[in-house]
């Protein structure tokens, strides 16, 4: 859970794409969205590891104090929160890391990235003609209902 009282995502998982997000889960998001919602994720996970110190208890100066069992069990379970949240950490920035590579156009030439534009321009294009027969055919199917509809009730 982060300072704010809200429930961290894991990073280990897909980044949610949801409406907190400014994202409509019905579209998918563009590759600048996920990345802010990576980076956001990394913040929430600094801000929680930075405020473990809260949750530690106060460490006597005298070191001939005697031993408090409350206290020992507190600090272990703050140094295993801390290790999770550094491994979330480390995986989370991973994840980052790898999101940047699959940025298109960022390993390849100009060349390359013109090729890869005129090939989805043709991928486009081919979406689009099927859409339309697909649009085409149902207009007409609702025209042939439409008609037989008419005949039926001129006979009622």
């Amino acid at each position: 859970m982060n300072t704010s009282g809200q429930e961290l995502q894991n990073p280990t998982e897909p980044v949610p794409l949801t409406r907190e997000y400014g994202v409509d889960p019905l579209y998918p998001a563009d590759i600048v969205t996920k990345l802010q919602v990576q980076l956001s994720a990394i913040s929430s996970l600094m801000i929680d590891s930075t405020a473990l110190h809260l949750k530690a208890p106060p460490i006597p100066s005298n070191s001939n104090a005697p031993r408090n069992e409350e206290a020992e069990k507190t600090m272990k379970n703050v140094r295993d929160e801390a290790k999770e949240l550094g491994k979330k950490f480390v995986k989370a920035c991973v994840d980052f890391e790898r999101m940047l590579d699959e940025i298109p156009g960022v390993n390849s030439t100009e060349d390359e990235q013109i090729e890869q534009l005129i090939d989805l321009n043709r991928k486009n294009d081919e979406e689009a003609q099927k859409l339309l027969k697909s649009v085409s055919l149902a207009g007409m199917y609702s025209h042939f209902r439409l008609t037989q509809c008419r005949r039926y009730f001129r006979f009622c």
